[in-house]
């Protein structure tokens, strides 16, 4: 890292190996990896906290490992959709991307990881590709394809209130973790029956609302969430 005047580099096609932290806090704006067609994997940490704008990858990626693009606080757009082979999103990959609005994710994907977007408090559009197998967005909240389990909100979503829809029965681990303008979930109708650790921590609610189906809530699941005053259980008679 510290390389302050290197903004630029013509990657050979030769390339097949980015280690860990390679270019680690690099003042980087393009990565063009396009023609790197033996390169299959983007080490983690490889990019934390450089200056990468522009980003291209070879058709040839499979996996992003973790926090390969976190602290990247000049990218704003990341569309993967067109790409046929990135199969695994490890965890953290976009943590702290302070001006990250949109992320479109590919047919391929089949293993996304914990906290991708945490603290990306931009992002208002997360988009899978509709004939992907395994997942699923609605209204920028990423589901599995049935809907029936919710991993990640949008940070950056504008709404303070959130219904959770009626086909879900799992909230995963940090989903709605600091999203700073949520004050309100209703998830009174849904078949909720568990909560996963960390999932509303750091988060401005004042008023939940649950139905009586849940059977588990993790460790930390409310954690920091000093403004909840209203935590309603509902059971239908």
């Amino acid at each position: 890292g510290g390389c302050h005047n290197l903004n630029s580099i013509n990657f050979p096609s030769s390339l097949q190996y980015i280690g860990e932290a390679a270019f680690f806090f690099i003042y980087l704006g393009t990565v063009n990896l396009s023609a790197c067609n033996g390169l299959t994997t983007i080490s983690g940490w490889a990019f934390q906290n450089s200056s990468v704008s522009n980003l291209s990858l070879p058709a040839s990626i499979n996996t992003i490992q973790s926090y390969a693009f976190s602290i990247c606080n000049n990218l704003t757009q990341v569309d993967w959709s067109a790409y046929t082979n990135i199969e695994v999103l490890e965890d953290y990959v976009f943590w702290r991307c302070d001006n990250l609005n949109s992320v479109k994710l590919p047919r391929s994907v089949n293993s996304i990881g914990y906290s991708n977007f945490l603290s990306c408090y931009k992002l208002t559009d997360i988009n899978v590709a509709p004939d992907n197998p395994y997942f699923a967005t609605t209204d920028n909240v990423l589901m599995n394809k049935d809907y029936t389990s919710l991993i990640a909100y949008a940070p950056g979503k504008t709404a303070t209130k959130y219904v959770v829809p009626a086909t879900v029965t799992a909230i995963g681990s940090a989903a709605f973790r600091s999203c700073p303008n949520l004050t309100s979930v209703d998830a009174q109708n849904s078949q909720l029956t568990s909560i996963g650790s960390n999932a509303f921590n750091s988060t401005p609610l004042t008023e939940i609302t649950l139905p009586a189906t849940v059977t588990s809530i993790a460790t930390y699941a409310f954690r920091y969430c000093s403004e909840l005053s209203t935590f309603k259980i509902y059971n239908p008679v």
